[in-house]
């Protein structure tokens, strides 16, 4: 049973960027403080144009939908 009720609606400006820990090939990784709540959060991000042009946009459409199908807290799609 999710306790956790239906998933909230975020967006990027609602975030600090605070810095880089990680870069992939097409992805960078980054810690990000939650504007309101103060909360730490990683936050991955894809160059669309890299992922088109090196035909990987199949494999990142799997990623997504996979980690929308896991029900975890620490998870915000």
């Amino acid at each position: 049973m999710d306790t956790l009720g239906p998933p909230k609606k975020v967006s990027l400006e609602s975030y600090e960027m605070i810095r880089t820990i990680g870069v992939g090939s097409l992805t960078r990784v980054r810690v990000a403080r939650e504007t309101n709540s103060k909360s730490y959060v990683a936050i991955k991000s894809i160059k669309k144009a890299e992922a088109i042009k090196f035909q990987q946009v199949d494999h990142i459409i799997s990623e997504y939908t996979l980690l929308g199908v896991i029900s975890h807290p620490f998870m915000v799609l």
